[in-house]
């Protein structure tokens, strides 16, 4: 059996977002320096909110959870970024199971379906993310068991962006 992922339209949401942060950074910085138009303290804060975006974007949902992942008989193998990032190969035998995460929205609710290893979320797949969300999670249900439900905490997760 070979089971690959597909994204979702929002999987290039990040990228946007990281695009516009940019050239709201670059105005910011050039308004700053040319006219002086922007107070020393309202142009640091305005680096804080940028840097903030940039990590957000690029190393909690880009690296983490806008991933390919491709299942196979014996193996599942991750890969961030779009799948553009390093492939990491893992066999269902080092894993010990697999969490499962409701995100409650405005308008809607995701489910999150993380992978663990020694303690640790290794792969975190996201029904956001991934048009065929119902099916990877059916699959890895076969090859790995349920370790259950937990409560969903964005505490965790943006702490998770630097672990």
């Amino acid at each position: 059996m070979y089971l690959k992922s597909k994204f979702k339209l929002w999987a290039f949401f990040p990228i946007i977002l990281l695009l516009i942060a940019t050239a709201l950074l670059i105005f910011t910085l050039s308004a700053f320096f040319t006219r002086h138009s922007l107070s020393l303290p309202g142009a640091i804060l305005l680096l804080v909110f940028f840097f903030f975006i940039w990590i957000w974007s690029l190393f909690g949902e880009l690296r983490t959870k806008v991933i390919k992942v491709e299942i196979r008989d014996k193996e599942i193998s991750v890969s961030g970024y779009l799948g553009m990032g390093a492939k990491k190969i893992f066999t269902y035998s080092e894993i010990e199971g697999f969490e499962t995460a409701i995100l409650p929205s405005k308008y809607d609710t995701y489910e999150f379906l993380y992978i663990i290893k020694n303690g640790k979320k290794i792969i975190k797949i996201s029904e956001f993310y991934h048009r065929n969300y119902g099916d990877l999670k059916f699959a890895l249900s076969d090859k790995v068991r349920s370790l259950g439900q937990k409560n969903y905490s964005l505490f965790r997760d943006v702490k998770e962006i630097f672990i």
